[in-house]
């Protein structure tokens, strides 16, 4: 009884996560998933979970690091990727400083990096926000950033 219902929970599992992969269309909610991963590992004291999201957050941030957001964005395309890539870098720095940090047994200097980290991701929401909250128009009559 026991096999049987341990090969119906893989099954299910098996299944959900290959719907959830399907699911997943972008590097925001990979960024997301990684990030909650991070989280769960520090609540849960878990090491692998938290080695497992710094090193989804990485892969994802290198995409982000290329992907054009200029049309999501109030400044131009050149400001757009360098910001964009500004951020990814960050996000990168402070995840690999959350898994030395845990690694190490630092918990408090691991939960301060990842407030930095979700830091960067609520400025560059912040950004993407406050042009999508504006309008059209707003981003074409506005001034360039410095």
């Amino acid at each position: 009884m026991k096999n049987l219902l341990l090969k119906v929970s893989l099954s299910a599992l098996i299944t959900l996560s290959t719907l959830h992969a399907e699911i997943k269309t972008s590097i925001m909610e990979e960024m997301l998933d990684s990030v909650n991963l991070i989280q769960l590992g520090i609540l849960t004291n878990t090491k692998a979970i938290v080695q497992e999201g710094v090193s989804q957050i990485k892969v994802s941030s290198k995409q982000l690091s290329t992907f054009d957001h200029s049309k999501y964005m109030y400044f131009d395309q050149v400001k757009s990727f360098k910001y964009t890539k500004e951020k990814a870098s960050k996000i990168s720095i402070h995840s690999a400083k959350i898994a030395t940090y845990f690694e190490a047994g630092d918990t408090s200097n691991a939960h301060k990096e990842y407030a930095l980290l979700i830091d960067q991701c609520i400025g560059c929401h912040n950004k993407l926000r406050d042009y999508k909250d504006r309008g059209e128009g707003y981003k074409k009559n506005l001034k360039k950033l410095p």
